[in-house]
This record gives structure tokens, sequence and C-alpha cells, in this order.
């Protein structure tokens, strides 16, 4: 297309967009019929809670909210049930509680976690409790209790939902899809970028850094999407959740750390070293003392934390120190951005401990997003860059290995193919050179002269199949393996009727000596020997075709 025509055509088509856009936006603010999946609204019951306090006397309380659960690790709530009409379920959320219902002394649901001595006793994490009630709840008095091992959680209370299971999910799809689906597709980009660096190998010789980059998306989303409270909709192994949350949380700095390691000339790569080690087997000790059951992942979480701290805080200042000390500009993006993620990171790392429900990772998905968004789009810039280095990469290449007016194989194949030669074969040299040359240069011109290299390249191509070799102006090297002497015959005569063919649609007549030699032990000390004979024939050949 002409350059201007296709400037014009993009404006228009971007036009067009745009157009398209302000349509869908305007119809949006249409009167509509709301067709939403479950017109029954979802009741929040997070007023007017009573509580037993340590003294005995009741509290009014509103949820969510953290509780002093004391010796016992336990705290008992209670709420008069609305109108049901269709509601028949209550949603919670809980985090290593146990849970426990009851409507008029009767249990109507009971959630206890039975820990035991077994091998990889994880603990269970964050749950969703989906308590169905009675048909003739309505009006009653609904108590939960709840309880845990660790003293930190036994007191949290999330938000009650009233509603069918439907409203329940919609509602919470609602309120934390946006989230969830921004940890997916930072997965998604973590495994592109993965993808990426396989394919650029395959091309070129691709920087490592797209790979670590690649990682370390994957196993932060994973910890993100871990965190959401939709993750159990799709994953109902909460132990499942658990492991991959606590796992990809010990593990995802690493390949950060090989990420900054790689970068050229850095001169901190010792304690990155360092680093990287540490995280590595910090992470082998906390997989083995929560596999014998000496320290669970919770109970070495704020440990984890704390040495997640300690060693970006000092990956962030010599980062700094490099920028300022030995001007290093590749890594002025990298430093800004994660000089964001760490901030983000230390204001989730409080807000985790000071919290008042268990909800977390919001701050952290923001850090990282405006993280991966800076470099993910670094990175691109280097892919594109990488390709146009891989295609000129190549083309030299191809010159380099190519005769670019025959398309053989050019003299630097050859040289480098005779250095590599297996001397355990039955090898055959052939020499090939055209007749006459000069007079077809001097009588038709230089252009007939290039004209009948290139039919003699494609009659060697057709007769003796790829090992074809342009080493001089008209001169070709051939290379076959276990031939006998009748085999060199028939494609030597196979040869000649292709010369015989091209010479019927030129207004010059070409021919072209071919000589040959077999690599003999007893006469050749190298192949370079058996090139020397099969030259020497070659040109007893000639001679007698001029004859």
């Amino acid at each position: 297309m002409n350059p201007k025509h296709e400037k014009i055509s993009m404006y228009l088509f971007y036009t067009l967009i745009m157009i398209e856009i302000i349509i869908v936006a305007f119809m949006s603010f249409k009167r509509h019929e709301n067709l939403s999946f479950s017109n029954e609204p979802l009741y929040l019951m997070d007023k007017d809670w009573s509580y037993m306090n340590k003294s005995g006397s009741i509290q009014i309380i509103d949820l969510p909210i953290k509780l002093s659960a004391g010796k016992e690790k336990t705290v008992i709530i209670s709420h008069q049930l609305p109108q049901l009409r269709h509601r028949s379920t209550l949603g919670i959320l809980t985090t290593h509680q146990n849970i426990t219902a009851y409507i008029d002394n009767e249990i109507i649901y009971s959630r206890i976690n039975q820990s035991d001595n077994h091998l990889f006793n994880i603990p269970k994490g964050r749950t969703w409790d989906i308590i169905p009630l009675p048909t003739d709840a309505e009006g009653k008095n609904i108590i939960l209790k709840f309880s845990s091992e660790y003293e930190e959680y036994a007191g949290i209370i999330n938000d009650v939902q009233l509603g069918t299971k439907a409203s329940i999910l919609l509602h919470n799809i609602q309120t934390f899809g946006v989230s969830f689906v921004i940890s997916i597709l930072i997965l998604i980009s973590g495994f592109f970028l993965v993808i990426v660096y396989y394919f650029l190998k395959k091309l070129l010789i691709a920087n490592k850094s797209i790979l670590y980059l690649g990682w370390f998306s994957i196993l932060a989303s994973i910890w993100m999407i871990m965190e959401s409270n939709l993750t159990q909709i799709f994953l109902s192994n909460a132990f499942t959740i658990s492991a991959l949350n606590y796992l990809s949380l010990m593990t995802f700095p690493i390949p950060l750390l090989f990420f900054i390691a790689s970068i050229d000339n850095y001169h901190y790569k010792r304690v990155i070293t360092s680093a990287i080690y540490f995280f590595i087997g910090n992470a082998f000790l906390l997989i083995f003392l929560q596999t014998f059951n000496i320290v669970d992942f919770h109970e070495s979480l704020l440990f984890l934390h704390i040495e997640l701290f300690i060693i970006l805080s000092i990956i962030f200042s010599t980062l700094c120190l490099e920028l300022y000390h030995y001007k290093n500009t590749r890594i002025k993006i990298l430093t800004l951005s994660l000089g964001i993620l760490f901030a983000f990171g230390f204001v989730e790392l409080i807000t985790f401990n000071f919290q008042t429900e268990t909800i977390s990772g919001e701050f952290f998905q923001i850090g990282f997003l405006i993280f991966d968004t800076l470099f993910f789009w670094s990175t691109l810039r280097k892919v594109v860059e990488v390709i146009k280095l891989s295609e000129t990469a190549k083309f030299y290449k191809m010159l380099a290995t190519r005769d670019p007016l025959t398309n053989c194989r050019s003299r630097v194949s050859y040289e480098k193919d005779l250095e590599h030669i297996d001397l355990e074969r039955n090898i055959v040299i052939f020499l090939a050179d055209v007749n006459y040359m000069k007079q077809v240069n001097d009588t038709y011109g230089h252009h007939a002269g290039d004209e009948v290299i290139i039919l003699c390249s494609q009659c060697l191509l057709k007769a003796f199949g790829r090992r074809v070799y342009r080493i001089g102006g008209d001169e070709f090297v051939c290379i076959d393996y276990d031939l006998t002497k009748e085999n060199i015959e028939a494609i030597l005569n196979t040869f000649l009727l292709e010369c015989k063919k091209a010479n019927e649609d030129t207004p010059y007549t070409f021919e072209v000596s071919v000589g040959y030699a077999f690599y003999e032990r007893s006469v050749d000390k190298n192949i370079y020997d058996t090139v020397k004979r099969a030259d020497k024939d070659m040109y007893e050949r000639k001679s007698q075709m001029k004859i």
C-alpha cells in the first residue's frame, strides 16, 4: 500500500474505533430492563451483632471486627435473623478458623479443622463457609462460634452475607472480580514472557532476564490469586489454596534476584548471589519444618515477612547505589518500578499485621501491577529489538554460509565442513570447473558469465544433492559418501544430461569439467590431499575435453 494511503486509512480506522466506543458508551446510559442473574437482594448482616465480652456483659458490635479471643481462642456472636423470603443461606469468609452455627441451641452447621501429626499437615487457611438455613429459621436467633489455634485469627470476623448461593456468588464477583482478573492477567503475562524467551532462544541467544521476569510474574500472581476471596469458587480444596499461597510467597523473590544478577556490569552481584542462596535455603528449611510438623507455614509467616522486607530493602539500596555511584542508566526503570513495589509491599505488610479483617493483598497487587506494566512495556521493547537483531544475524549468517549468487554453500562452509569431516566414512571429493569461461565473458558479457555460473550450480545441485560448494568464481566442490564407481558414473551422466538441457535455452554452450578422488588412508595424510588429487583429476579431464 502506498505510504500516504496507509497513513490516511489508519487514521480512518482509529476514528472508526473511537466512534464505536462512543456509541457503546452512549448505549450504556439508556434505560433498559434489568436482566441480572439474580434479582434477589443480598442482605449484609454487618450491624448490631451481640457479643459477650470477657467481663460477661453484652456488647453490640458491627462487622467486620477484630475481637479479643482470650485464652480459649474462641468468640461467640449472635443475631436475630430477618425475614428470609428466598434467602436461605449464610456466607462468611474465615481464615484458620473453626466455625459452628446454632439456631435455638441446635447445631445447623459445623466445620472443625482437625489437626494431625501426618506429613504435610498444612494449615487450611482461608475458607468460604456456606451455611444453609432451615426453612423455619426466620426471626430466630442465630449463634456463630469462632475458634482457632492461632490467637491472632480467633477473634477476626468478616461480614456475614445472607441470601441465595447465587446472590452471594454474584456479590463477591462484583466486589473482588476486578482484583481477581488483574491477577489472572499478570499470570498470563508471566507465561507469555516465558514462552517469548524460549521462542527467541530458537532465533538467537535470548536475554535470560525475560525468563526471570516471566517466572517472577507467574509466582507473584499465583500468590495474589490465592489471596483472592474468589479463588475457592474455582479451586474448592482449601488446603491446596493454602499450600500454593505460602509456597509462592516464599519463592517469588528468587526470579527477581536472578533478574537483577543478570544485569551487565552490575557491581553488587555478590550481594544478589548471597540473597539468592539465602532465599532458596530458607524455602527448603520452611518446607522441611512444615513437612515434619515442627513449625507450620503460618507460624513462620511473620519471620518470612521480615526476611522479605530486609532482603528487598538491601536489594533496593544496591540498585540506588548502582544508579548513583556508577551511573548505570540501564537500571532506571528497574529501580523506579521496584521502589514502587517495595513501597506498596511495605504498606501491605503493615496492614496485614494490623488489619481487622482477613482480606489482604490489595496494596501489593496495586504496586505489582505498576511494576509489571512498566517492565512488561520495557521487555516488549527488548523483544522487538532482539527479533530485529535476530533477523539481521540470520541475514549475515546466510551470507557467511551461502553463496548469494548460486545459493550453494559458501567457501566458509566448505572450509568448516572439511575441518569436521568424518574420516571413518567412505568419502568422495568432486571438483568442477567451467570450461571457456573467459570466452563467454568476452563474447556475451559478464552478465552471461554469471548466468553460466548459476546454470552450472543448478545442474550440480540436481545431480549431486545439497553438498555443493562454490569456492571460487567458476569453481565448485561436491562432497559425498559411500559411493561406488558405478554410482559416480551414474551421477556424472545425470550431470551431463542436466547441462545439455540447460544449453538448449542459451545462446552459448557451456561445458563443465568434473574430477573426483576417494579418500584413502594409505595415500592421503589428510582430507586436503584428497582434494588435491580430485583437483588434479579434474584438470586432466579438462585437458582431454579441450583436445
